[in-house]
C-alpha cells in the first residue's frame, strides 16, 4: 500500500491547476504573438507554426482572428488603418447626415480629392490630401459628430508618417525583375 501525504497531494493538484491556468493564458496570447510576428515580416505559415509549436491550421485561424489577410503578404497595417480612417470619415457625409450644410460643403473638395487618391494607396499626394481634410474648419456643433473620426484620422496619419516606410507592392514586384525589363 502506498502512503500518500494529503498535503503533498493538495500541493500537487494546486500546481497542476496553476499550470492549467498559465497554459490557458498562453493560449490567449498566441494569436496576438503570431499576428505581431506576421506584422514584423514573418510571412511563412510553416515557420510560424513550427516556432509556435502548433499546426498550420492554427496559425491560419489565429491570423484570421486577428484580422490579417494572410493571402496579402504585402499588407501594411499602418496604411490599412489610414485608409479605414478616411473611409469612416467620408461615410459620415452620406445623404441624411446630421451636419450643417456649410460643414459638408467645406469638407467636400478635400474628401473628394483624398478618396480619389485612395486607389494608389501611396505617395505624398495622399498624405497632402489628408492634411487638407484635417485643416478644414467647421463649427455649428458639428465637432461633436466629426471629432472622433478626425481624431482617428490624425492618429492614423501620425502612425503612418512616423513608422518606417514599407515598400509598396508594385516596387516589390519590380525589384524582382531583371534590369531594363520595363
Amino acid at each position: 500500500m502506498i502512503c500518500v501525504n494529503t498535503n503533498e497531494r493538495t500541493a500537487a493538484l494546486a500546481a497542476l491547476r496553476d499550470w492549467g491556468g498559465r497554459r490557458a493564458k498562453l493560449e490567449e496570447d498566441r494569436p496576438v504573438l503570431i499576428a505581431a510576428a506576421w506584422k514584423a515580416g514573418a510571412h511563412s505559415i510553416a515557420e510560424l507554426a513550427r516556432t509556435a509549436g502548433v499546426s498550420r491550421d492554427t496559425v491560419y485561424s489565429d491570423l484570421r482572428g486577428q484580422g490579417i489577410d494572410y493571402y496579402n503578404r504585402n499588407q501594411d497595417p499602418r496604411l490599412t488603418r489610414l485608409v479605414q480612417a478616411v473611409a469612416a470619415l467620408a461615410m459620415q457625409f452620406n445623404p441624411g447626415n446630421p451636419f450643417n450644410f456649410k460643414t459638408a460643403a467645406a469638407f467636400g473638395p478635400a474628401l473628394s480629392q483624398t478618396a480619389a487618391l485612395l486607389v494608389s494607396f501611396e505617395g505624398p499626394d495622399l498624405v497632402d490630401a489628408i492634411r487638407k481634410v484635417l485643416a478644414v474648419t467647421y463649427g455649428n456643433g458639428d465637432e461633436y459628430y466629426l471629432g472622433p473620426y478626425l481624431d482617428e484620422l490624425r492618429v492614423a496619419l501620425d502612425d503612418y508618417l512616423t513608422a518606417p516606410a514599407a515598400v509598396s507592392p508594385i516596387k516589390r514586384i519590380l525589384r524582382g525583375r531583371p534590369a531594363g525589363y520595363m
